[in-house]
């Protein structure tokens, strides 16, 4: 979903990655329906395995695997690329920015009992 919205906001191109196999044919059906499946690509590939890097890299998955994979994730930005990471309650926030050394907090933005972290790659 999140790989669709940033087509949809005006990305040329996105690559989505799930842990889950189930998950692959689903966000590539959802491309379809929404006439960009020519812009997607979706995979199951690890985050250590992850080759280039990429301008906006977006994480929705709970605090601890994102605290967990930091190091992963963050080779995947390019510099000076924007890495927004979700699936954060307020009371870890900074147990996860802190995780991310090497990036600059833009924005953090609640919702209720959540919180996204907006950060840019210095």
């Amino acid at each position: 979903i999140l790989a669709i919205v940033g087509l949809a906001l005006g990305a040329a191109r996105a690559r989505a990655i799930d842990n889950d196999p189930d998950v692959v044919p689903v966000a590539e059906e959802n491309a379809e329906r929404n006439g960009m499946k020519d812009r997607l690509a979706c995979d199951t590939t690890p985050a250590s395995a992850i080759d280039g890097t990429y301008p906006v890299v977006v994480a929705n998955i709970e605090a601890d695997v994102l605290s967990r994979l930091a190091a992963n994730i963050s080779r995947t930005v390019a510099p000076g690329g924007l890495l927004v990471l979700s699936g954060i309650l307020v009371p870890q926030r900074d147990r996860v920015k802190d995780a991310y050394r090497g990036f600059s907090l833009l924005a953090a933005p609640e919702k209720g009992e959540w919180v996204a972290l907006v950060l840019r790659k210095k």
